[in-house]
């Protein structure tokens, strides 16, 4: 059963007009389904402590797996980069463990980092420099001409304000989306009157969860709304065979570490057409440019 989500303002940066529907409610949050592009808006209810991870809390296996993962996706987005002849000097905004930075060192481009915490628990090792932010989404001072963010949009809850925000050339985002198996699972679920993975997709209660699931059709709407227009996607496996070290608690005991590993095995192999994340390159149009 659903009901139209009360707080409107939570649902910016979406499809002006569009019908707007809670799929799930609970007592950490909503959440809420664009009629018109599909994307998942979420309401949480209990506001987020902003900590970074603390790494004595983070299994070794599962900052190794996460790590490799991470590498690998990291190399995708350096060669999506060089396709598009993206532009220097690049900012990785939110550059986390630092794969992304380390994957970029051997491109030659003139390439930095930011975010605020730089001594990040599951850190890579890069020569580029890497810059402390003193508040949550500020920009740091230069003309960039490549923001990339990746895993970092999703937490805003307004993504279009902050795209306002952002004068550069290009900019390539990597993000969860609303249509890949996972996203697919939980709704089903809420359609059954279960919240758990819809809240587990959201990261309801964790320092930093998310406020909306991407689509297509939605990211297009938002990057046309806001002056930019889409010049490369693909789809981006979030997770293989590593799939049982990622979960917390750390998934034990012989039978179901093998299902999880061929779920996961799974999951990557359908990544490139079916995959809970996408991998996005805009462009500035001309006439909305610096």
């Amino acid at each position: 059963m659903t009901s139209t989500l009360s707080d409107a303002n939570s649902l910016l940066g979406c499809c002006s007009g569009s019908s707007k529907r809670t799929i799930s409610a609970s007592a950490a949050m909503d959440v809420a389904r664009c009629g018109q592009c599909g994307q998942l808006w979420g309401v949480h209810k209990v506001p987020p402590t902003g900590k970074p991870w603390d790494e004595a809390y983070l299994p070794s296996e599962f900052v190794r797996a996460l790590k490799g993962r991470r590498d690998r996706q990291a190399s995708a987005a350096v060669q999506m980069l060089q396709d598009a002849g993206a532009m220097s000097p690049l900012l990785d905004y939110g550059s986390g463990q630092g794969a992304f930075l380390a994957a970029l060192d051997a491109t030659g481009m003139d390439a930095w980092g930011c975010d605020l915490d730089v001594d990040a628990p599951l850190g890579s090792t890069t020569k580029n420099p890497i810059i402390k932010l003193q508040e949550p989404w500020q920009i740091p001072n230069g003309d960039w001409g490549t923001v990339v963010m990746l895993d970092v949009l999703e937490h805003h809850p307004d993504p279009g304000a902050f795209l306002d925000t952002l004068r550069c050339r290009h900019l390539l985002l990597k993000l969860p989306t609303a249509t890949g198996p996972a996203a697919a699972v939980a709704r089903f679920a809420a359609r059954l009157g279960r919240s758990g993975p819809l809240e587990q997709l959201f990261l309801s209660g964790e320092n930093a969860p998310h406020y909306w699931l991407a689509t297509q059709r939605g990211l297009q709407s938002l990057a046309t709304s806001k002056g930019w227009r889409i010049v490369l996607q693909r789809r981006l496996p979030e997770v293989g065979r590593e799939l049982p070290d990622r979960i917390r608690p750390t998934v034990n005991g012989f039978v179901r570490r093998f299902l999880m590993t061929v779920v996961g095995g799974a999951t990557a192999a359908v990544g490139p057409v079916w995959s809970d994340t996408t991998l996005v390159l805009l462009e500035r149009e001309t006439a909305t440019g610096q």
